[in-house]
């Protein structure tokens, strides 16, 4: 910018040491792709060590529609490591849905990984979940890992859409562990606010008979949420019933045993099995009348 004095590109590391936000800010401006590099890649530095300010956020949002590649990744990791430290505003937002569909990997990861930490403190929004939806699909795991994080965590501030269930049902069945207990929280979270679909009943009952000990209760807590909406299947009746009486875990055993409750209760189910027990009670076994 004409008129500006700016930073010389031997002082970027002189002024990341010194922690001065607004010059690194300012170079962020430079007409010169190598300044704007070392001043980004400084502010994502100086945010991962706790250390920046609110200040930075519009430059580092005008950094990620920079035509340089590297200039874009930097910016977005920059966001992110603020946001996990708590500053962030929903300015970056629609520009990090935007960097979701970066050529560049490392964009896109960062991008996913900046809206989580945006929603966990808080600023998350309904129009990212398309973006992240798509990012589901992502041929990284690791950003498919975060786009599943990023939609919990947009759950979990009662945002949702009734869209995202398909992709999270193939998320379900992803080669990632991580990325399969994510999506069943978040498949949980959306039946808190009411958003589910029988759809995700089948993939959920495969996740029971998983190992994973997080898989088991995600997959087992969001039947549950679901059959309180009154959406379940019989299939998962002797699922469950098998994971509370066989597991080992006493977590996943009364995670299992209240799904199970919940899911003959959305079946009808709870009030047949009362009766039998109350039949067999007074009559006894075999001399029902």
């Amino acid at each position: 910018m004409k008129g500006e004095n700016f930073p010389e590109k031997s002082n970027i590391d002189e002024l990341r040491r010194k922690g001065d936000i607004d010059a690194l800010n300012k170079a962020l401006q430079n007409s010169d792709d190598n300044m704007r590099i070392k001043a980004a890649a400084a502010l994502s530095v100086l945010a991962s060590m706790n250390v920046g300010d609110r200040s930075s956020v519009p430059y580092l949002n005008n950094a990620l529609v920079d035509n340089n590649e590297k200039i874009r990744e930097l910016a977005a990791g920059a966001l992110s490591s603020l946001a996990r430290i708590g500053i962030g505003y929903g300015t970056s937002v629609p520009l990090l849905n935007k960097a979701l569909q970066d050529s560049n990997r490392i964009t896109r990861l960062n991008a996913s990984a900046a809206l989580r930490n945006l929603a966990e403190i808080g600023v998350g929004s309904k129009s990212s979940i398309p973006f992240l939806n798509e990012a589901l699909r992502d041929d990284d795991e690791i950003v498919r890992l975060y786009s599943a994080q990023a939609l919990l965590a947009i759950a979990e501030l009662e945002i949702g859409d009734k869209s995202s269930i398909p992709y999270l049902n193939m998320a379900l069945e992803d080669n990632n562990k991580k990325v399969r207990a994510y999506a069943a929280a978040t498949l949980f979270e959306l039946a808190k606010i009411k958003i589910g679909d029988k759809s995700s009943i089948p993939y959920l009952n495969k996740l029971l008979e998983e190992d994973n000990k997080n898989i088991k209760m995600y997959a087992a807590s969001a039947l549950g949420q679901l059959a309180e909406m009154k959406i379940a299947d019989e299939s998962s009746r002797k699922l469950l019933w098998d994971l509370f009486s066989k597991d080992n875990d006493e977590d996943v055993k009364g995670v299992a045993a209240a799904a199970g409750v919940y899911v003959m209760l959305a079946l009808g189910a709870l009030e047949d099995y009362y009766r039998r027990r109350m039949e067999e009670e007074r009559y006894g076994k075999g001399n029902k009348k």
